[in-house]
């Protein structure tokens, strides 16, 4: 703004702040602590919403945005590269441990690709996962505790487990670990894909129609890209899958599906959900 008498103007203001430079100073340090404490809220605010959703995702058993539930692997792969899906991740549950020393532990014996591993916190701290073709296995150090199994890459550890009704006894090579978390419900023990394949052709499992709905069948977990939640219903198939929050392959979430549903998403059609769900 151009003001003919700007340098009146100046003088007149340096004067007045020199004047009342002690008022000055103390609306000076009130503005600085203001903006401080208001800060340090919207800080404290959001690391506690953090800390809930971090800890709803642990209790869950991981953090993707949702999942289909024990697929066939025609519908898995129809799926898996829908447009609107951004990443997506493979677990396939093949059997539980119920046998000392695991008969107060939930330990679940399954395959799940790097993204879903992650999502489900199974990065190894020490190690890596399996890998294909091998008879190797990742698991946490609770697990490795339970079996008295010291924490050293290449040791060998034998897990009886049930896979759809028929009981096997298989030895695996420890190929890493990552720290037990007690908030998480689950223990995993995760094998490479191959010997799920070869372990439900023993028990001769079609993983396409098991007997218990799940052993062997192809779950999708998914980060949605964004926009994309009122557009995925169309294209969840029918039957007996459903699209539900992330969750361990033999354990529910805490929250029934339609719940989760009704929360997050529009309602699903009837051909979208499972018939044993109540209706939205």
């Amino acid at each position: 703004m151009n003001v003919s008498n700007r340098k009146c103007v100046c003088t007149l203001a340096r004067r007045s702040l020199r004047a009342s430079r002690t008022r000055n100073l103390i609306a000076v340090l009130a503005i600085a602590l203001t903006t401080v404490l208001f800060t340090s809220l919207f800080t404290i605010a959001l690391s506690i919403n953090d800390g809930f959703q971090q800890n709803n995702f642990r209790q869950v058993g991981g953090y993707s945005h949702g999942g289909f539930k024990y697929l066939t692997e025609a519908q898995y792969e129809a799926l898996k590269d829908d447009p609107l899906i951004g990443q997506a991740g493979l677990r396939r549950f093949v059997g539980m441990p119920t046998q000392a020393p695991f008969n107060k532990a939930h330990v679940e014996v399954s395959y799940a690709d790097a993204n879903d591993a992650h999502w489900m916190y199974c990065d190894p701290a020490e190690g890596r996962l399996p890998q294909e073709g091998t008879d190797e296995a990742a698991t946490d150090t609770h697990v490795l505790e339970l079996l008295g199994v010291e924490q050293e890459l290449g040791a060998r550890f034998t897990l009886t487990f049930d896979v759809d009704g028929h009981e096997t006894t298989q030895t695996f090579t420890l190929s890493g670990w990552w720290e037990y978390d007690e908030a998480i419900v689950a223990n995993h023990v995760l094998l490479p894909e191959s010997r799920v394949d070869a372990l439900l052709d023993e028990a001769g499992v079609n993983p396409n129609a098991p007997e218990d709905g799940m052993t062997g069948a192809w779950n999708l977990d998914v980060m949605l890209k964004s926009g994309s939640a009122t557009g995925s219903r169309a294209r969840t198939p029918p039957g007996r899958t459903i699209f539900a929050p992330a969750s361990t392959g033999a354990t529910p979430a805490p929250s029934s599906p339609a719940d989760w549903t009704s929360r997050w998403w529009p309602p699903l059609p009837p051909c979208c959900c499972s018939s044993s769900l109540p209706a939205i």
